[in-house]
């Protein structure tokens, strides 16, 4: 059976992609004394812990290319500019458009208010305990303003500069390009 425009791909073998997609092994438990200051932190970058699989952003580089109605890329900036406009989008994606009756219903604007920013960031869940992504880490610290480019108020140009920079490098080592943020 031919797969319907918009309709789900199923499984994607990943094949040089470790199978946890954890962080790096050898990961301390605490964040040290001495990275305490987001200038220290940047520093610590290059050795920090992180996600494994920039092999994966190639991989969905190459399958977008392959089969451009199988991979569905979002944009930050531009979810925040039409929330309810990328709800359908990825409604449409996954093959489960929104009927009429459910959009005369206000599916779509519940479901934009129960993912929005605001929402969430009330949500007990998120505002208790703590994520340990190989450092421990308060779930309320993964919200601050929920805009785009409030990285200008906690960073400096020197530090977006060098954050940018071993961004792009490892990018590049995946065969993909970056848009400097710091130079704009």
């Amino acid at each position: 059976m031919a797969k319907a425009p918009g309709a789900p791909l199923g499984p994607v073998p990943f094949a040089d992609v470790e199978a946890d997609s954890g962080l790096v092994s050898g990961v301390p438990e605490q964040l040290p004394e001495e990275h305490a200051d987001p200038d220290d932190l940047v520093s610590a970058l290059p050795s920090a812990p992180r996600p494994k699989g920039l092999s994966s952003l190639r991989l969905y580089d190459g399958a977008s290319a392959a089969r451009p109605d199988g991979v569905l890329f979002l944009r930050y900036e531009e979810l925040l500019r039409d929330p309810a406009g990328h709800v359908r989008e990825v409604a449409r994606f996954v093959g489960l458009p929104f009927s009429g009756a459910e959009e005369d219903a206000g599916v779509v604007h519940d479901i934009v208010n129960l993912c929005s920013f605001g929402h969430l960031k009330t949500l007990e869940a998120n505002k208790t305990g703590h994520m340990n992504a190989g450092l421990p880490i308060p779930r309320d610290a993964l919200f601050r303003k929920g805009v785009a480019g409030d990285w200008v108020n906690h960073m400096t140009p020197e530090m977006a500069r060098r954050l940018d920079d071993i961004v792009a490098d490892k990018l590049h080592a995946a065969g993909l390009t970056f848009l400097h943020a710091a130079s704009d």
